[in-house]
């Protein structure tokens, strides 16, 4: 029985907001992008500079930590490039 059972998974979610008006500023979009995956983090295009962000976790608090440090590491990193970003977690 316990081989059929399978262990239960945590999804945490937000939207990530970044901008870069640099002139190399696509550039520096994707760096921070890449920030947020090396993070463990799932990224997706929503449009106009808006991404969903996901982690998945064993527990709930392990999954908001991730997700917390992943968006903290991206908006980190564009903010050291004159970009801005912002995050919000998604409504359950």
């Amino acid at each position: 029985i316990l081989d059929r059972l399978k262990p239960e998974v945590i999804v945490s979610k937000g939207k990530l907001v970044l901008r870069s008006y640099a002139p190399d500023g696509v550039e520096v979009v994707k760096a921070a992008l890449k920030q947020a995956v090396d993070s463990g983090a799932e990224v997706k295009y929503f449009g106009g500079g808006a991404y969903a962000i996901s982690c998945t976790a064993g527990n709930y608090k392990e999954a908001e930590a991730a997700l917390s440090k992943a968006s903290e590491k991206a908006i980190s990193y564009i903010q050291s490039k004159h970009g801005t970003g912002e995050f919000s977690e998604a409504e359950a």
